[in-house]
């Protein structure tokens, strides 16, 4: 069932941009009177001494609910507040995904992410680029294509990289709702509006994977 707080997920592959689009929402947002943003670093939250190198097994979800459910505990009653779920599977569970206002995808293509990752790891913080791109074609690749990118069926919310300063405004005209004098969330309607005065190319519309799943926004 949907959270007393205001959820948003938002799952992507390695170095899709999640982080940056956090960042984003969590400026427009903490400039809204009486909103409390938190945000729970899902990447971080790993099962100790897990086997699995691959996949959403080696991920805590228990660990996630249960840090909800405290600040779920916590609620200030003059304050709404909205929590912020990064990570690589951050629409894999299903539990997750129910109690979620918003579910966001960030979509960037391989090379992209792959010219991110050596800026980070290799030209700024001085990590090998032979184990880099190892790790890439015998990890990262093979895991977003199998467990990360089915996950995307399950968005509200389809963000293309290149344009998230755009779509951050966007996604935050459906959270606002959501915290603008109301003590119930409810999940936000398939609808988005954007704010008047912001100008965007972002064209949006549903599309269906097959007959039995729900529709998406793919802002590309």
């Amino acid at each position: 069932m949907p959270s007393p707080a205001v959820i948003v997920l938002i799952g992507g592959g390695h170095s899709a941009g999640k982080h940056t689009v956090v960042e984003e929402i969590n400026t427009q947002l903490v400039a809204i009177p009486n909103v409390k943003t938190h945000t729970i670093e899902l990447d971080s939250l790993l099962i100790p001494d897990c086997d699995a190198t691959l996949g959403p097994s080696r991920y805590d979800f228990p660990c996630v609910l249960q840090e909800i459910t405290s600040l779920e505990g916590s609620l200030d009653e003059q304050k709404k507040l909205v929590i912020l779920i990064p990570g690589l599977y951050a629409l894999h569970d299903r539990e997750l995904r129910h109690m979620a206002a918003m579910k966001v995808f960030i979509d960037c293509d391989p090379d992209t992410r792959l010219n991110r990752w050596i800026q980070q790891d290799v030209l700024k913080e001085g990590k090998d680029l032979g184990s880099l791109l190892d790790n890439y074609l015998k990890i990262a690749r093979p895991e977003f294509n199998e467990f990360i990118l089915p996950t995307k069926e399950f968005a509200d919310v389809v963000l293309p990289s290149e344009q998230s300063h755009l779509g951050v405004s966007l996604i935050c005209d459906g959270v606002i709702p959501l915290v603008d004098g109301s003590k119930g969330t409810t999940k936000v309607k398939k609808q988005l509006y954007p704010r008047f005065g912001v100008e965007t190319d972002l064209n949006i519309h549903t599309e269906n994977y097959d007959d039995q799943k729900n529709q998406y926004y793919d802002l590309s």
